[in-house]
């Protein structure tokens, strides 16, 4: 991808990357895992604020999973505050998630 940008004359974006998120037994989840595809949370109620409060907890950038917009995040980003470690996502994480 940079070779690409370079030989049209661009210049290459900066790259940065989030921590794996694992099951409990250490599994890298992916696209296979389709009760966390957004189609999926949508289909069981979950809000999209819901999840980015939640995926921002998950990185470090919040202190507990609570609603919130990705234009909140904006202002306090900062890679030095997003976690390196894997993210271990147990079975019944996602539940508190669901609107009731």
């Amino acid at each position: 991808q940079i070779q690409l940008f370079e030989a049209l004359g661009g210049l290459p974006p900066a790259y940065g990357h989030v921590p794996l998120v694992v099951d409990s037994d250490g599994t890298k989840l992916s696209k296979r895992h389709q009760a966390l595809a957004i189609r999926e949370l949508r289909a069981e109620g979950v809000r999209a604020r819901d999840l980015v409060g939640y995926l921002a907890f998950s990185l470090g950038l919040r202190s507990e999973p609570a609603s919130c917009r990705a234009i909140d995040l904006v202002h306090e980003f900062s890679w030095q505050r997003v976690n390196k470690d894997p993210w271990v996502l147990s079975g019944g994480a996602l539940t508190q998630l669901v609107v009731t």
